[in-house]
């Protein structure tokens, strides 16, 4: 019975391998997950590169929101000058962020004031990664002085404006993006053990997308700019000082370009976080409070309108407040929690409407209210990332992929309000002195401001010999030639034609 079965079992037993043959097996193994491993961080670094493209094109399409946003507020006689200034701030930044604004900002650190290598891009390195990175800090530079263009419009010669960019993309905004992104003495450095090595003991000045950065740097520059530049004609009652409203021409295009601006916010904050490596619900996290953010401040505004404006619903301030919602949470979008996004967002639109009467009332001519909306909502999400970040919150987000070994006590004891505080101080200080200094200069030497007969006239035929909307119906009579134009007829006439007359 049992000889048949016996009779189908193998005779020999295999052979085993020899330690050889199975240290040659454990070697390919091992350079097959060397070579996959080497494959997954290749794939990564491509596809963070290609967020940090997607991100910045996104942040970049925002200097449309901006221009559209100016040209609906201006007079229809300027808005071809405003459309040439968001187009010189793009071409500029361009230029100063890739000969030594990107130097200064992100170069290696000597003394945590100022960056001292790469300039031209040298020693970046050929990978996408790096590019990637210069590519969308350059929005950032850009997105920066383009806020001024709305503070300074309608009287601003180009060439000085021409230079106020430039001075502000290769020296004015890096030097803070440095201090607080590139090493420098307001940012923290991570020891190897996970802690950080910070200004007071802190985590270093928490400002994860550049509420004092971008907007609170743009703002103040923009603040000096309208100061140094004086009000429009008819801006203030010559006698009383009460402002008078000048009204732009499109309220449509106000709209569409809040909309747009909203649009790259997204971008904006979303690709801050930089890796794309493990950091899924971290992104996840910051998109969904820049939605709150944007709601809870356009709803603070429409509250704010209807309570404050004799119950008129006062477009300008509702879109400026959603804005303000979105300039407050850009410092700890990625660790606030979102009930903190909603008092965040909605005390930044009770900031905006206090710094715009405060402006108004010091007669300060300011169209796009761009001191109010970036440059006292930028210090106070700066200030509110102290106020409401948590130590629980903030270690993990802060030092992505290193051991929370003691996660800190800054946010509890209040050691990172007092940070935040001193980051905000330094950047006014450091923008308002530089800024005064380019400004001064220009109005010294007597370029600054057109005169007041061009003001009048509208600055798109004087200084670009063009009109946005020029006159073409039979019904005129006559066009006057560009080249011996009389530009106070050809007001004149469009005015008259437009009235009926």
């Amino acid at each position: 019975g049992f000889s048949g079965v016996l009779g189908v079992l193998p005779r020999h037993t295999p052979p085993l391998p020899s330690m050889g043959d199975l240290s040659a097996q454990v070697a390919a193994l091992s350079a097959k997950l060397d070579a996959a491993r080497e494959d997954e961080e290749m794939f990564m670094r491509d596809a963070t590169a290609s967020w940090l493209v997607l991100c910045g094109a996104c942040v970049f399409f925002m200097q449309t929101g901006f221009a559209m946003i100016e040209t609906g507020v201006v007079s229809k006689l300027n808005v071809v000058s405003v459309m040439f200034k968001n187009l010189l701030d793009s071409c500029i930044a361009g230029l100063t962020f890739w000969l030594v604004g990107f130097a200064f900002a992100y170069g290696d650190d000597a003394n945590g004031f100022i960056g001292t290598t790469k300039f031209g891009l040298a020693d970046v390195g050929a990978g996408a990664e790096s590019l990637g990175k210069w590519f969308f800090q350059w929005t950032f530079a850009g997105a920066s002085a383009t806020i001024v263009s709305g503070a300074v419009c309608e009287r601003i010669r180009i060439r000085s404006y021409i230079v106020f960019t430039t001075a502000m993309s290769s020296l004015i905004y890096p030097l803070v993006a440095h201090w607080m992104w590139g090493g420098g003495f307001l940012s923290g450095r991570t020891r190897d053990d996970g802690s950080v090595d910070a200004l007071f003991g802190s985590y270093g000045a928490l400002d994860f997308a550049g509420s004092g950065v971008v907007h609170l740097v743009g703002g103040v520059a923009a603040l000096t700019g309208a100061i140094f530049l004086k009000p429009r004609i008819g801006r203030f009652h010559p006698e009383t000082g009460e402002p008078k409203e000048l009204e732009g021409h499109n309220k449509t295009l106000m709209v569409l370009g809040t909309g747009v601006l909203a649009f790259g916010w997204y971008g904006f904050n979303c690709g801050s976080v930089g890796s794309i490596q493990h950091n899924g619900a971290v992104i996840s996290r910051v998109a969904a409070n820049t939605t709150v953010a944007l709601s809870s401040g356009g709803f603070a505004g429409i509250l704010i309108s209807m309570f404050c404006c004799d119950g008129r619903f006062e477009l300008q301030i509702v879109l400026n407040c959603l804005l303000a919602g979105l300039v407050s949470v850009t410092a700890g979008a990625d660790f606030l929690q979102q009930w903190a996004v909603f008092i965040v967002a909605s005390v930044g639109a009770l900031v905006y409407f206090g710094a715009r009467t405060l402006i108004l009332k010091l007669r300060i001519d300011d169209p796009l209210e761009a001191s109010a909306v970036h440059g006292a909502v930028g210090a106070w999400g700066l200030i509110a990332a102290g106020m409401f970040c948590t130590d629980s919150e903030v270690h993990p987000v802060f030092i992505p992929g290193k051991p929370a070994v003691v996660p800190g006590t800054a946010c509890a004891s209040g050691v990172q309000f007092g940070t935040q505080v001193v980051a905000m101080l330094c950047i006014v200080a450091w923008t308002g002195v530089t800024s005064t200094l380019v400004w001064g200069s220009l109005r010294l030497a007597g370029i600054l401001r057109v005169p007041f007969e061009w003001e009048e006239i509208g600055m798109d035929n004087l200084e670009h010999g063009a009109d946005a909307f020029p006159s073409r119906d039979p019904q005129l009579g006559f066009m006057l030639e560009a080249g011996g134009q009389d530009h106070g007829a050809q007001l004149w006439v469009d005015d008259k034609y437009l009235q009926g007359g």
